[in-house]
């Protein structure tokens, strides 16, 4: 019988950079609480981090970013602020796609949307 020879004996040579990174976006409301701000401003300088968060992956070569934006607890906040919140986050996906790809960048955007369960 032939002896298994396994890939992962060996330790694979990596970079200094992640190839992924998943990041997870709250407290954006308690950030604007803490300042005497409305939510909005929380979520509008949330989306700002990610601007920052997105151009830094871009500039250090991370291949992939998972951002995880709105959990399922998410749809029991005012109808008001989940409508401002999706369309938010619509929009600032299409516009920062938009600049990266003018930029000369091939990210790309694969979105998964919550689904709403009653």
């Amino acid at each position: 019988m032939k002896p298994f020879r396994s890939s992962t004996r060996a330790i694979p040579q990596v970079s200094g950079i992640p190839r992924h990174i998943a990041m997870i976006m709250d407290g954006n409301g308690r950030w604007a609480k803490q300042r005497f701000l409305p939510r909005v401003a929380g979520h509008q300088r949330g989306v700002e981090a990610l601007r920052e968060m997105v151009k830094s992956c871009v500039d250090l070569g991370v291949e992939y970013l998972t951002v995880f934006a709105f959990s399922s607890e998410n749809w029991r906040r005012p109808e008001d602020e989940v409508s401002f919140l999706m369309q938010l986050f619509l929009k600032m996906l299409e516009m920062e796609v938009r600049k990266l790809h003018a930029s000369g960048s091939s990210a790309t955007a694969a979105v998964s949307m919550p689904s709403c369960s009653a």
